[in-house]
């Protein structure tokens, strides 16, 4: 069996494993609570507008940290994004997995793709080429 038929296997065997069909159960639950999903979604705005400001090096305001905090007690509470939220958390875990498993399969084809960055972040950063 060639490697894209394994693939396709691999990307089937991914659609039906349990993770993926729970997370899609909880998905469609939430979908038919559009109140919990602009929750959600409104929960997901605030927490990146945080991480923008965090990784520009500003610290985010005092009231927008504590409105996030409320929000997320609250939503941490309803049955619908709960469920969601776990599955999507179960299913990223698995996924992550499945390709931590192929990326140790070309581990030497990552480890030359660093170094290529890592050489050009250095010749962008004026560094001396031979170092």
């Amino acid at each position: 069996m060639n490697a894209y038929d394994l693939a396709h296997q691999l990307a089937r065997a991914v659609a039906d494993s349990d993770e993926y069909r729970a997370f899609l159960e909880a998905k469609k639950k939430l979908d038919a609570n559009p109140s919990a999903t602009e929750m959600l979604l409104d929960f997901r705005r605030r927490q990146l507008e945080l991480q923008a400001a965090q990784m520009m090096g500003q610290e985010p305001a005092k009231e927008k940290v504590e409105q996030f905090q409320r929000l997320a007690e609250i939503i941490s509470l309803h049955a619908d994004i709960g469920e969601f939220l776990t599955a999507e958390y179960r299913f990223s875990q698995f996924f992550s997995d499945v390709q931590r498993i192929q990326i140790e399969a070309v581990e030497a084809w990552y480890k030359f793709a660093d170094e290529i960055t890592e050489s050009l972040t250095r010749e962008a950063a004026g560094e001396d080429k031979d170092a």
